[in-house]
């Protein structure tokens, strides 16, 4: 079957087999998929804000719509905050 199991959160920017933890190390930034439609950026930015301060989230919405595509990023002002996060 064509199925595949989900693997672990993707970090934006990385290739498959690169360091995710570097790139996070580095961004500070985390890529987040498969939220709920519903999930506001205001839902996101208090459950991350569990791991350190977020200075910004964004849900990315669809052009046209203007709803959810359900992904979003979330940026951590210290970096490691991102890691614990990941």
């Amino acid at each position: 079957s064509g199925y595949k199991p989900p693997g672990p959160m993707e970090v934006d920017g990385c290739a498959p087999g690169e360091d995710a933890e570097a790139t996070i190390r580095d961004t500070g930034r985390l890529f987040v998929r498969n939220l709920a439609y519903t999930a506001a950026e205001a839902d996101l930015a208090e459950l991350f804000g569990r791991c350190g301060d977020v200075s910004g989230v964004h849900v990315v919405l669809d052009r046209e719509t203007k709803k959810s595509k359900g992904i979003a990023y979330v940026l951590y002002v210290v970096p490691e905050d991102a890691l614990r996060a990941y």
